[in-house]
């Protein structure tokens, strides 16, 4: 405001001192108008000067909160029994939570970038079960589920996985 106003002041006094002292006739229509404008100006000048302040201070606000959820999202992740995956619009894992790393028996870095049907898909699980029918369509069609249950084998054993689920978007849908 301050940087604002000191742009503002200045021409401001001398435009109205050389309409009001230094014409050859005195227009008071003029110096009205003038003065309106500068009115109108000095408001705008406030108004933009409050909502950036608003605006300021909502994104701290967000960024306080967004880090709020982080710690609990974290502390969620670290204390839970659950576990949390996500799937980008190919089905390839990404950020994977190192309690599903712990649970499949192998590090995060080779589970991220694999494909989430292929760590369910077991052809051989149980006398030949593979991947339930509507796990695998709920997978492939971003449909939510809750849950599910799924066969899978972890370092050579058949295990049996309860997941639920459910898509997240971007702005463009995707």
């Amino acid at each position: 405001l301050t940087a604002a106003l000191a742009f503002w002041l200045p021409p401001s006094f001398a435009a109205i001192y050389l309409i009001a002292f230094s014409l050859t006739t005195f227009d008071p229509h003029l110096l009205i108008s003038f003065a309106g404008f500068l009115g109108f100006t000095l408001t705008a000048i406030l108004q933009l000067n409050r909502s950036l302040i608003q605006r300021c201070m909502t994104n701290v606000q967000l960024r306080h909160q967004k880090h709020i959820v982080e710690l609990l999202l974290r502390d969620f992740e670290e204390n839970s029994s659950h576990w949390l995956w996500e799937t980008d619009d190919d089905l390839r894992l990404r950020n994977v939570s190192p309690r599903f790393a712990a649970i499949a028996q192998m590090p995060a870095h080779m589970l991220n970038d694999g494909s989430m049907l292929d760590l369910l898909h077991v052809p051989t699980l149980l006398s030949g079960a593979a991947i339930p029918g509507l796990a695998l369509q709920c997978l492939r069609e971003r449909s939510a589920f809750a849950n599910l249950v799924v066969p899978v084998e972890v370092a050579g054993q058949p295990r049996w996985w309860s997941l639920t689920g459910r898509p997240t978007y971007d702005r463009s849908q995707r």
